[in-house]
């Protein structure tokens, strides 16, 4: 992506994370309205000559001149591309930012499984390794020992 392209067709406002059409892009969209959709996963994505560019990205490169490796949304808002809401990190430091358990979780909280019932089982990974952090009576038993664990092994967590 080229900045200069981005900018004599865009105008970004790093306080409310938004991209403006400069002038009139095509036939059906109104001079100066919001550029971008809100995608199925939840990014917002903007068409400039055919090609779609992630809006958190061109936020990141509007506002550094550099094109990031990742940009992660510190409070896991995926539509939310105010700058100080971003970061460039590497990928490995975006995935420990996550807030929400996988849709295969079936015990409700981020870092917990039921093993058997009425134990739960609290563990999280760690590099390339699984941490295993104990058994417990309760979920919430569980899940409270997964963040105190996630806060001190995870540096790109934002919990």
């Amino acid at each position: 992506m080229n900045i200069d392209l981005a900018k004599s067709r865009l105008r970004y406002e790093p306080d409310t994370g938004l991209f403006y059409w400069v002038g009139r892009p095509n036939a059906r969209v109104a001079p100066n309205s919001v550029a971008g959709t809100v995608r199925q996963n939840g990014y917002v994505s903007i068409t400039l000559d055919g090609k779609k560019y992630f809006a958190h990205r061109l936020a990141w490169l509007w506002m550094t001149g550099e094109m990031p490796e990742t940009v992660d949304h510190l409070n896991c808002i995926r539509s939310d591309n105010r700058f100080a809401n971003l970061r460039n990190v590497p990928a490995d430091l975006n995935a420990q930012n996550i807030r929400s358990r996988t849709k295969r979780n079936t015990s409700g909280f981020l870092g917990v499984c039921e093993i058997k019932p009425g134990r739960f089982r609290a563990s999280l990974n760690s590099g390339k390794r699984s941490v295993y952090l104990g058994l417990y009576d309760t979920p919430q038993e569980a899940h409270q020992v997964y963040l105190e664990a996630k806060r001190k092994l995870h540096k790109g967590n934002t919990l």
